[in-house]
């Protein structure tokens, strides 16, 4: 906003400055060409008052459609989610998934700030907290989307991140005990592995053809998936198995410009995997940890792959 406004005021002084210099150095003092020069002057300062308010009101149009909407597309997000738990009685990702699929037809735009809002909602049973606490994870939440507007852009897992930083504040402001919510489960840690390392895949795959629409059958694909896993397990392990399906699509949603090719993700999913199957049952009680964990995956991963890609570099430079 300040680089638009130097430049507003750069290209409105320098015609006025121009007619200033011809008015006061033209040798041919022509009464006509001075009293035109002057006109435009006063017509160019009252277009300045009238540019002034489209620069303005083009600014707070892009900051509400894109800072504001954005931030009550997260707190929508939690709030849908936590109320179909609620009202219906389904399962925590049954609901945050349904929530999604809701998102990405009435918010389509902000569907992947719908999204990480509902995956707020994926809170530990044994997690001391009330409705107000939910709310307040949600808006700090908002504020971290905002903050974080473009940064680490393309990368998928953001989500998940963003969703476990929000939670991550609030446990520190209010005291609230977030790590020691360790699930009792007998989950072969082959099963979890199998479970992440697809999703990721499968979403990616899917990014790569449909990328407007990642968050529908990201949300679809976690739907059926808890109900299944509802119907054969019941115990804890459906809800386990279920946050490992949904966050582990989270890190299938990179951009291409940023997971180059099927071979990177290929990567990645196995170290989604392989972490999930270890830590998924030892989860902390706040939604996102799971996502936030894949997020990790995915920037850790690349970030290894480049670094290879430049000692290759450096190597094969020596050579020559």
């Amino acid at each position: 906003m300040i680089l638009r406004f130097i430049g507003y005021l750069l290209l409105t002084i320098i015609p006025i400055v121009l007619m200033i210099v011809e008015i006061v150095l033209s040798k041919q003092s022509n009464i006509f060409i001075n009293i035109s020069a002057i006109i435009m002057i006063i017509g160019i300062l009252i277009n300045m008052i009238d540019e002034i308010n489209h620069i303005l009101y083009n600014y707070f149009r892009s900051f509400f459609k894109g800072y504001i909407m954005t931030f009550f597309s997260v707190i929508f997000g939690t709030l849908i989610a936590y109320f179909i738990e609620k009202t219906t009685g389904m399962g925590i990702v049954t609901s945050a998934a349904l929530s999604a699929i809701i998102g990405s037809f009435i918010f389509p735009t902000y569907s992947v700030a719908f999204y990480s809002g509902s995956f707020i909602s994926l809170i530990s049973p044994a997690l001391q907290y009330d409705f107000y606490h939910l709310l307040l994870a949600s808006v700090l939440t908002s504020a971290v989307f905002i903050l974080t507007y473009g940064v680490y852009d393309g990368y998928g897992g953001k989500l998940g991140a963003k969703a476990f930083a929000g939670w991550f504040i609030l446990s520190v402001i209010f005291k609230i005990d977030i790590y020691n919510n360790k699930v009792q489960t007998n989950i072969s840690p082959l099963l979890i592995f199998i479970i992440a390392f697809l999703s990721s895949y499968i979403i990616y795959k899917i990014h790569g053809r449909y990328d407007n629409r990642t968050v529908l059958y990201s949300g679809i694909m976690s739907f059926i998936g808890s109900i299944i896993f509802s119907i054969i397990f019941k115990d804890n392990t459906s809800i386990i198995l279920s946050k490992v399906l949904m966050a582990a699509s989270f890190a299938g949603m990179s951009k291409t410009e940023r997971v180059y090719n099927n071979y990177y993700q290929l990567f990645i999913s196995f170290f989604v995997a392989l972490l999930f199957s270890f830590t998924a049952s030892n989860y902390v009680g706040a939604g996102g940890k799971l996502g936030a964990l894949a997020f990790g995956c995915v920037i850790g991963t690349m970030g290894i792959i480049k670094m290879l890609a430049k000692i290759q570099y450096i190597l094969k430079n020596k050579e020559s």
